[in-house]
């Protein structure tokens, strides 16, 4: 069954209060309903629902993407490019563990203007300076700002706290949890 040009698999939800449950149809267009992680046999009523038009809405996959084989999946290439391949050969999974993935070319377009904001604002560290960067709390899931000018760590470091902060606006604390620190809320 074609829905909202929906993909085998790609899971929906009905835009009501009654129905909660994610839904999607698997490779032989039966409907299934997600339940923790485990895909049943869903009911006739919500099969007529969509036949009737109600409305849905498409559930995005929380967490990193990894396509599965045979799956086409996007990224950003050493040289700022969107690159589109196929999961075909265990090679690929060098690649899964290394780069972030995506389902779209807009999420890969996305991810690559992040990278040049990060780029833009970036500074070198410089001892005996401020130098500020990004932490994720995760006991109060929250982005904190901290600062050092001892010791250097394995982060992204942007100078002085205005520059940080102007960084932090322009590109969005979701993106930042995101991008920088595997955070997909």
């Amino acid at each position: 069954m074609q829905v909202n040009n929906l993909k085998p698999n790609e899971l929906f939800k009905l835009q009501s209060e009654t129905y909660l449950d994610e839904y999607c149809f698997d490779e032989s267009g039966i409907l299934r309903r997600n339940k923790n992680n485990h895909l049943e046999m869903a009911s006739a009523e919500i099969l007529g629902r969509l036949m009737r038009g109600v409305v849905i809405e498409k559930v995005k996959p929380k967490g990193r993407y990894i396509p599965k084989k045979g799956e086409l999946y996007y990224f950003v290439g050493n040289y700022g490019e969107i690159i589109e391949s196929r999961h075909n050969t265990e090679q690929d999974e060098f690649l899964f563990k290394h780069n972030l993935l995506f389902i779209t070319e807009e999420e890969a377009e996305d991810y690559r203007w992040f990278l040049e904001q990060v780029d833009k604002y970036k500074k070198e560290f410089v001892k005996d300076k401020d130098n500020y960067c990004l932490y994720f709390d995760v006991d109060y899931k929250r982005l904190e700002i901290d600062y050092n000018h001892r010791f250097k760590y394995d982060l992204s470091y942007f100078g002085d706290g205005e520059n940080i902060k102007e960084f932090i606006s322009v590109v969005g604390e979701e993106r930042i949890k995101k991008y920088m620190f595997n955070v997909w809320e």
